[in-house]
């Protein structure tokens, strides 16, 4: 059960509650009324029975015997209503109007109420779905942000390889580099070895042909 239906039963319950606890005053009201029609309207219909009272039991009458009439009591017979009843009538009729007053007062309020929460209730309602939607966007905004967070990661993954794959393919380079460096050092030293040495045996020869040739 959602909120707003529990409150708006319990609001029922509360009213309920309230009505019960006041059947008396509305009750008494009821067969103040009535009473006062009958004192003043001696041809008024008999007031209705009390709902919370009792039925009193019937009067057994032996078998086999008829059952006689019984004449009219004095008390059947309608009396002009004293200045004291009218006077007790009066007061019980006023408080019975207070007290229905209060219980219209109640009853006001408890609508007035109702009346509110259900207003309320259907903000919050609205707030709810509002709020629902918002989740759903951020939820998906914290999704498309971690997708493109691990797309970054593979890119920067992807990256580092190439960069130690590049870190490689230097290194070799410079290691070739450093060997044909020495490799032709090495060459230039032996061509230098060699044209020095071609050098000097073409000295040597011309010297010899020199000395030949002056004596």
């Amino acid at each position: 059960m959602t909120s707003w239906l529990a409150q708006y039963s319990s609001a029922l319950d509360v009213r309920d509650a309230r009505e019960q606890a006041h059947s008396v005053y509305i009750y008494a009201y009821t067969k103040l009324a009535d009473r006062t029609a009958t004192l003043t309207n001696p041809t008024a219909p008999t007031p209705l029975p009390d709902p919370l009272a009792k039925p009193a039991a019937r009067p057994s009458t032996p078998r086999g015997k008829p059952s006689s009439k019984s004449s009219p009591s004095p008390s059947s017979v309608p009396t002009t209503p004293s200045s004291t009843d009218l006077t007790t009538l009066r007061a019980d009729l006023t408080s019975t109007q207070r007290a229905r007053l209060a219980l219209e007062s109640q009853n006001s309020a408890l609508t007035t109420e109702l009346t509110h929460l259900r207003t309320l209730s259907a903000s919050q309602s609205k707030q709810l779905s509002t709020l629902k939607h918002t989740i759903e966007i951020l939820e998906r905004k914290v999704k498309d942000r971690a997708e493109e967070i691990r797309g970054k990661g593979r890119l920067v993954e992807e990256v580092q390889d190439e960069m130690v794959a590049l870190n490689l393919q230097l290194n070799m380079c410079e290691q070739k580099a450093e060997r044909l460096k020495g490799e032709n050092e090495e060459l230039t030293r032996r061509w230098i070895e060699k044209m020095e040495k071609e050098a000097k045996e073409m000295n040597e020869r011309n010297a010899n042909a020199r000395g030949r040739s002056e004596g």
